[in-house]
């Protein structure tokens, strides 16, 4: 009955709404909808046979991201652990074969096991690598496991890590700067800034920067007077721009040379300071380095060493809860003058406003303190936001100084917590590594609570965009 309405018949009428119903519910029918309506839309064949292509190319497109993806996992494991990359054998067709093929493809090779995505991925470039082999020239099989697209990715992964920084930065509005250098097994003067700032409550310090020192000057201890010299040294070079510039001594290295003159007096702490002579020894060898040796520590007494910070240290001092109770039985007008003025200063506040807010707060300290730690047993730390956000809103000016106080830092530990790492990354095997992937992979390996913002997808298409072949597969 259905044919007669392709070929042509005449039905009877009381039949005609059954046949009809029954026509359109076939299958001849539907087919028939489905290829005029795709000729209404193409108009030709070719454009058919293109629309099929079409999608078997996004679909190529999508297993090639899915597969990079995976890769940029290793990645990020092998540089969170701060492990070697390369082996001796990393062409494809040697994947089958046994061989040192370095961490990063004997992960690929592990992860294929269980992975299908990788499996045929792997499977497939062994096999056109194994035709390829033969030929002569560099060859144009791409199979996103070579040293130049790994090199590529981890490039962009610590540019990524180092946008993350700068955007909290930002949100930040302030920030101190730690610097810090070291030789590496290269002889290279490695230059780590670190950036110490707070979101959301937090105190952050960030490695930002890696920096080869090509020309240095002066010595080479912390607190030199390369460093705080005040008319050639670093400080005084910031402050050019930035007048209100602080520069503190790390607590750290005060305290190894209060240890070390305090024990000037003691034969017995001497005898441990074998080294001490040595150093002397070598210095006395040449008049030259002895002389250097004089104008930068002889004439130097302790006191000299540290950095006159104490106007500022004292005004922080009203900021402790062991002032309060004598800060509510003050007035402004009974302040001393000297009190709060650097400090005022240096966070912008209003000096008179400070005092107001830091007094109202002292008055109802016991009842912050007693809120927050209820607060803390019952719950948790992070349910003390609220009362936070409480207190910023109604003493805005000892918030906002409470917030300098913290960003300025006391020790340069984290630049050698860095020059640690970088002991364990660049080793005598990988003397070699060029800077421009130390960096990235210092980044990975200092700041890995980090990776879980990185976004995989841009990192992709910035690889893509780094040459028209590779748009051409991944876009």
């Amino acid at each position: 009955m259905i044919l007669h309405f392709v070929n042509g018949y005449t039905i009877k009428a009381k039949h005609v709404y059954k046949a009809a119903e029954e026509h359109e519910n076939s299958k001849t029918h539907q087919q028939a909808i489905s290829a005029t309506l795709q000729c209404a839309m193409s108009k030709d064949i070719g454009s058919l046979i293109d629309r099929n292509l079409t999608f078997k190319r996004l679909k190529e497109i999508e297993q090639r991201r899915l597969v990079l993806k995976r890769l940029i996992d290793i990645i990020i494991v092998i540089g969170r652990q701060g492990l070697q990359f390369r082996g001796k054998e990393e062409s494809a067709h040697s994947l089958n074969k046994k061989g040192n093929h370095g961490n990063f493809l004997e992960l690929v090779l592990l992860f294929a096991d269980y992975d299908s995505v990788l499996r045929v991925h792997l499977n497939q470039c062994i096999l056109k690598s194994d035709k390829n082999k033969q030929n002569r020239g560099r060859g144009s099989l791409i199979t996103f496991m070579s040293k130049s697209i790994v090199n590529k990715l981890i490039i962009i992964i610590g540019n990524s890590l180092q946008n993350i920084i700068l955007n909290e930065i930002k949100e930040s509005s302030i920030i101190s700067v730690m610097v810090d250098s070291t030789q590496d097994v290269a002889v290279m003067d490695q230059l780590a800034i670190v950036v110490r700032y707070i979101i959301e409550g937090n105190i952050f310090e960030r490695l930002l920067k890696l920096v080869v020192v090509k020309d240095s000057s002066g010595c080479s201890f912390d607190g030199a007077a390369n460093m705080k010299g005040t008319y050639n040294g670093l400080k005084a070079h910031i402050s050019k721009n930035n007048p209100d510039l602080i520069y503190t001594h790390c607590m750290a290295h005060v305290l190894n040379l209060v240890i070390t003159d305090s024990s000037e007096n003691c034969l017995i702490t001497k005898n441990l300071y074998g080294l001490v002579e040595e150093t002397a020894v070598f210095l006395s060898n040449s008049h030259k380095r002895m002389n250097i040796w004089k104008e930068q520590t002889v004439k130097m007494s302790i006191s000299e060493r540290f950095v006159p910070n104490k106007e500022l240290l004292m005004d922080i001092a009203w900021l402790g809860p062991s002032k309060y109770k004598e800060i509510v039985n003050l007035s402004f007008e009974q302040l001393p003058s000297n009190s709060l003025n650097k400090l005022s200063k240096l966070a912008g506040v209003d000096r008179k406003t400070l005092f107001v807010e830091l007094k109202q707060f002292a008055e109802q300290y016991s009842n912050f303190s007693a809120t927050t730690r209820s607060v803390y047993y019952e719950h948790n730390l992070r349910e003390t936001i609220d009362t936070e956000d409480d207190v910023a809103d109604l003493f805005n000016t000892l918030y906002l100084t409470m917030k300098y106080v913290l960003i300025l830092p006391c020790t340069l530990v984290s630049c050698k917590r860095a020059f640690s790492k970088l002991k364990i990354l660049k080793i005598k095997l990988r003397s070699s590594i060029n800077q421009e992937h130390l960096e990235p992979l210092m980044s990975l390996f200092v700041e890995e609570d980090l990776i879980k913002f990185i976004k995989k997808d841009e990192i992709i298409d910035q690889l893509a965009s780094s040459s028209q072949e590779l748009k051409r597969l991944l876009f």
